[in-house]
């Protein structure tokens, strides 16, 4: 089975820097309001995983949950995050991009 979360060189070169900025990381993909599907990046000590959040994967050592809905959806998919210059409507500290390989 192949993995299903792929970090490209450049989500993790940012991950890396946030980590030394912030502190322990941790990410959440919700499909939930404000944010869509856009994965969202925490400190941990800001977000408390929920009881039906699916630990995904591991970026640079820190936890990747989904929200089971998600996760149900895209239990069959490979998960590439990269990232992308702008938008500052974020909530989450780093903006990063979800795609589909399969797409």
């Amino acid at each position: 089975m192949p993995d299903r979360l792929i970090f490209t060189p450049q989500a993790s070169e940012l991950v890396r820097r946030l980590a030394e900025r912030h502190g322990p990381l941790i990410f959440h993909l919700s499909g939930g309001c404000c944010e869509g599907g856009a994965p969202m990046c925490f400190r941990q000590a800001d977000f408390r995983p929920g009881s039906r959040d699916v630990l995904l994967g591991r970026v640079e050592g820190f936890p990747f949950y989904i929200g089971r809905e998600q996760f149900d959806y895209w239990a069959s998919s490979e998960l590439t995050i990269d990232v992308t210059t702008g938008g500052g409507d974020s909530f989450s500290l780093g903006r990063v991009v979800m795609r589909d390989a399969a797409a």
